[in-house]
């Protein structure tokens, strides 16, 4: 093959020599300005295109949106806001972030919609681009009924009224109605009104500061609101704007038999979370912001079922383990904090704790599965059974068809006592425990079911009358005294529900107790000396907090046996030398 070489040109630093082969190929090469390396430079390097700047990344979040709900089924929009790392800020689409509840039974959220499901607070968490932040959400119902929680704010004459005191005695009020809620499994109260009553009373601070506080409050509250002990109408919460005096016994910051009141350190404590403060010249003190409203749910556990302290625990004995139950010092730690299974019991049978069961397999655990029905077998609907043992606790309704089905915590292993309540079928509450074939009032003689590892099924209650019928009439309290031989002994009194009966020969009493009572202990008295000690464990004990309640349900409460460690004389004597 014949080839040729062209001449090379270059111009402005470029060259283009051709080699053209016959038959074929152009080759192209370049030329330079001359120097080494075969008279020409290399060539400079292609311009590239600039690398983008990175994107702007989410480095905080903020969400906006109206927090109060006053119904359920009512709606809010949350919206959240991202600021990035350029300094910019932007809308977050609702679809593109994730949201959650803390309390779904408080409130549910979906794409920033929230939507009201019960009286509580509950904490909003939206999270995006890898940031999160919170919300408050409180749904407060005011139903205006009777059953109700009562929450009154409470100002002496010298005392203006503060809307940051209101607004902090509702957001306490509210936060318990979801604690109690979680507690139970769906049993909560409900307020009268969210927003607290104001009482304004007649005389000033110094006059309340001194003396008997609580009796003198509560008269003077009358023409206001009629705050009363014990009516099933209402449970009455009073935040009293009043210090008391130092030196003196300080009667508010307690609750009992339907009333509660708070003084006016619980009111800066709520509206000063975590603030450190003096109490009669002592401290500085550092609670947690939680004590505030753990002291109110504690004394409102009192005010509505009259629950007590564990046992040993005011003694300081060592038999008091329960140091983190909201009856006891729980209150200093809420929200954690636990009610014991005794009291989740004593409150559902009072008429101020509502809700819904939550589903029996939530727990994880074993169920308790049964039917209830009437004197002539029709199946009853609506009746509230729960499953009490002395670690596990749990309730649910019966079907339309009567049936229930408890689930109980996953790795519980307790025998428990299935106890029957009223429920929706009736006005009432306690109806009595399950015991074989009957209702009866006594715990320690209820039949027992073993909870574990297997369902519990297969159990049948028949009520001895129709709901409406069993809530009515005068019951009776029965039993025996013995003393320490076993014997009966007579002359002894015994007492409960303002009610008392004097034992007779054979050492037997009977206590008739009016309707509407509901649980009280049983007090015995010798008559040379008085108050001797209570009906407890052993059939007797000298320490309050131990004694066992009586209560009062469709049926009279017989066969207790209450045995004197001593005879009538020796516990006198022991009673004049203590």
């Amino acid at each position: 093959m014949k080839s040729f070489t062209s001449q090379v040109v270059c111009h402005h630093g470029w060259s283009l020599p051709v080699a053209v082969l016959l038959g074929a190929a152009l080759m192209v090469s370049g030329c330079g300005d001359g120097g080494s390396g075969g008279g020409g430079a290399a060539a400079p390097p292609t311009p590239t295109t600039p690398a983008p700047p990175p994107a702007p990344t989410v480095v905080s979040l903020e969400v906006s949106g109206t927090g109060i709900l006053t119904s359920i089924g009512e709606t809010t929009e949350f919206m959240a806001t991202a600021t990035l790392s350029d300094g910019s800020r932007q809308a977050v689409e609702a679809a593109d972030a994730d949201w959650e509840s803390s309390d779904p039974a408080v409130a549910t959220v979906s794409e920033g919609v929230v939507t009201a499901v019960g009286e509580g607070n509950a904490t909003l968490t939206v999270t995006f681009g890898g940031q999160s932040v919170e919300g408050g959400v409180s749904v407060r119902i005011s139903l205006r009924t009777e059953g109700t929680v009562r929450v009154v704010y409470v100002s002496p004459a010298d005392r203006q009224f503060r809307a940051d005191y209101s607004e902090a005695i509702t957001h306490a009020l509210v936060d318990l109605q979801s604690w109690y809620r979680q507690q139970t499994g769906g049993l909560t109260f409900s307020l009268y009104d969210a927003t607290p009553e104001h009482c304004r009373l007649p005389e000033p601070s110094d006059y309340y500061a001194t003396g008997n506080a609580w009796e003198k409050v509560q008269a003077d509250v009358q023409p206001c609101a009629p705050v009363e002990y014990g009516r099933a109408s209402f449970v009455w919460v009073l935040y009293v704007d009043v210090a008391e005096a130092c030196g003196e016994p300080h009667e508010l910051g307690a609750g009992w038999n339907g009333i509660t009141m708070m003084p006016r350190w619980d009111l800066e404590g709520l509206t000063n979370p975590g603030t450190p403060y003096f109490y009669c010249d002592a401290g500085p003190f550092h609670d947690p912001p939680g004590r505030w409203i753990g002291g109110a749910g504690h004394e409102l556990a009192h005010a509505m079922a009259n629950l007590r302290h564990p046992p040993g625990c005011d003694e300081g004995l060592s038999s008091c383990t329960d140091e983190r139950a909201l009856i006891h010092l729980g209150y200093t730690t809420y929200p954690d904090a636990y009610l014991l299974t005794k009291d989740k019991e004593h409150l559902i049978r009072t008429r101020f704790m509502e809700g819904e069961p939550a589903s029996p397999g939530a727990l994880g655990g074993s169920r308790v599965r049964g039917t209830v029905r009437s004197p002539g077998g029709v199946p009853l609907e609506g009746i509230r059974i729960s499953v009490w043992g002395d670690a596990a606790w749990n309730w649910g309704e019966t079907a339309a068809d009567g049936s229930f089905d408890v689930g109980m915590p996953d790795g519980a292993s307790d025998p428990a006592v299935i106890s029957v309540h009223a429920g929706k079928a009736s006005d009432c509450r306690w109806l009595g425990y399950h015991g074989g074939g009957e209702l009866i009032g006594l715990r320690e003689n209820a039949t027992r079911v073993a909870i574990g590892a297997a369902d519990v099924t297969g159990i049948e209650i028949q009520l001895p009358g129709e709901p409406d019928a069993l809530c009515g009439g005068e019951r009776t309290i029965s039993g025996s005294v013995l003393g320490p031989d076993g014997r009966p002994v007579a002359e002894v009194g015994v007492a409960a529900f303002d009610e008392w009966s004097l034992t007779g020969r054979d050492g037997t009493f009977v206590i008739r107790t009016p309707h509407g009572m509901s649980r009280d202990g049983l007090w015995i008295e010798i008559p040379e000396c008085g108050h001797v000690g209570y009906y407890g464990p052993g059939g007797f004990t000298t320490v309050e907090s131990e004694s066992w309640w009586v209560d009062l349900g469709a049926t009279d409460v017989t066969g207790i046996e209450i045995r004197l460690p001593a005879s009538p004389a020796e516990l006198c004597r022991q009673q004049w030398s203590g």
